[in-house]
């Protein structure tokens, strides 16, 4: 095994280097042999500055990065469920409510218009919505709903006794004019 010079030894991003070179790597090539592209030298006890061969193994490319998804996900996950009250708890406050409404007004800044085609009035419309939007606006809603029927009652007349029928939302008590016209007056006489 090479000896490396301390002087030329340096620490980069939690590796031991010597001359701008990985020191795992040198001691994998020198001991093992050259290391194949697309394949990495990992070090089996996370340590980095452990450079033991016996700590040393080749790996693809894809089978290190996947080692490495699989345990930084163990330490996410585990530190969310740790920090999930804390970080609830933050969220109710003023601070915490002024950094999500921060955080939606960006998103909403940055989101493309989609174009939809409005069932009542047949107009295209743009909108930031990214869910399925029928109608262009509040109107062409409440004409389509009075269209269709769906906020319809039956109601019985207070002057003749008839069942008609009218929209739920509607105050309306008679069934027609003449109706209308007699209640107005009996209210009037009293």
């Amino acid at each position: 095994m090479k000896r490396f010079n301390a002087k030329k030894l340096s620490i980069h991003k939690g590796y031991l280097r010597f001359e701008r070179k990985y020191c795992h790597r040198i001691i994998w090539e020198q001991d093992v042999g050259q290391i194949p592209d697309g394949y990495d030298v990992h070090h089996k006890d996370g340590n980095k500055l452990n450079n033991l061969l016996e700590n040393l193994e080749c790996l693809s490319k894809s089978d290190h990065i996947r080692l490495h998804a699989n345990a930084n996900r163990e330490k996410m996950r585990k530190c969310m469920s740790e920090n999930s009250d804390k970080v609830h708890a933050w969220l109710k406050t003023d601070k915490g409510k002024k950094f999500l409404s921060e955080k939606a007004k960006k998103q909403w800044k940055n989101r493309p218009l989609k174009t939809f085609n409005c069932e009542h009035c047949k107009k295209d419309f743009q909108t930031k919505h990214n869910r399925l939007v029928k109608f262009c606006g509040d109107a062409c809603v409440m004409k389509s709903r009075n269209a269709s029927g769906v906020d319809n009652e039956e109601r019985v007349c207070v002057i003749c006794s008839k069942t008609f029928i009218i929209n739920r939302y509607q105050k309306t008590k008679t069934c027609s004019f003449v109706c209308r016209n007699k209640l107005i007056s009996k209210l009037k006489l009293k």
